[in-house]
């Protein structure tokens, strides 16, 4: 009875954590302090990634991404929304903050309406020909770049009350899946499951 139980146990919690499988999004600082020509900008920035770790079972194709600063802390450079990677880009030698999404390796075309000002970037794409955006395998990739003023609060973003608006999904096989904030980390039913699946475990091994 009790090895039936552990197995209905085990199987149950297998499939909840199957469930878990979703979009996890998250703010990496990737510079701090930063420098450059006052001609290009004249006070001190820090700079962030927003990264997106994919665990379905499918790469995602496009993309929908609405960041907001009541503050007006996003820099921008004007229309380079789109660079191939998340270094902003140089000016006459001199590194020039901007914010911008990152395009994926080898994109040749993207269909887009896109905001960039210094207040709001925003862009709804999708990739020609089905191109992967966020594969799969849980691997965080970056989808956009950010320059701030120094010391601006732009990371651990969980609620709108921080000060930037965030809000994302993206389409994977036909469905919109949101993309959520923080880390993948089962969720308290699946640790409910675990420990009934443990406590079963042992009762099996203590009757033995």
């Amino acid at each position: 009875m009790v090895r039936k139980t552990f197995l209905a146990l085990s199987v149950v919690l297998a499939m909840a954590s199957a469930s878990q499988a979703a979009l996890i999004g998250s703010w990496v600082k990737t510079g701090d302090s930063k420098t450059t020509n006052a001609l290009v900008y004249p006070n001190p920035f820090d700079t962030w990634e927003f990264r997106v770790a994919n665990t379905e079972a499918a790469p995602a194709t496009s993309l929908s991404l609405n960041f907001t600063s009541a503050t007006g802390a996003l820099l921008t450079a004007g229309s380079t929304t789109f660079k191939s990677g998340t270094a902003n880009p140089v000016v006459f030698g001199f590194e020039a903050p901007d914010s911008f999404f990152v395009l994926p390796s080898g994109a040749t075309q993207l269909a887009a309406t896109t905001v960039d000002t210094a207040q709001q970037l925003q862009s709804d794409f999708t990739t020609i020909g089905a191109l992967t955006l966020i594969p799969t395998g849980g691997v965080p990739t970056a989808v956009a770049a950010f320059s701030v003023p120094h010391g601006t609060t732009f990371g651990n973003l969980t609620s709108p009350t921080s000060g930037v608006i965030f809000a994302a999904g993206t389409a994977i096989a036909g469905t919109t899946v949101p993309i959520t904030m923080g880390a993948a980390v089962p969720e308290p039913a699946t640790l409910t499951l675990l420990g009934l699946a443990m406590v079963s475990g042992l009762g099996l091994i203590r009757r033995r």
